[in-house]
């Protein structure tokens, strides 16, 4: 899920490797699935929190996602 990032705009620059997962994630549709990715590190210029790739992930998918922004 840690797509490129526009330093600049904080903004997700492509969405290929969400794309990517939708076959999977779609074949596991009738499980409790749990995906856990994060982008970039803590002070690096493209670290940002996953709620962009998750609503770009509902869209996709065509279903609510529920999203944890920490679990420690």
């Amino acid at each position: 899920m840690n797509c490129p990032i526009d330093s600049d705009t904080m903004n997700i620059s492509g969405t290929n490797r969400i794309e990517e997962e939708i076959e999977t994630i779609n074949a596991l549709s009738q499980t409790k699935l749990v995906i856990a990715s994060h982008q970039g590190r803590v002070g690096n210029n493209d670290y940002t929190g996953m709620s962009k790739h998750v609503r770009i992930l509902e869209q996709m998918l065509n279903k609510k996602i529920k999203y944890v922004e920490d679990v420690i």
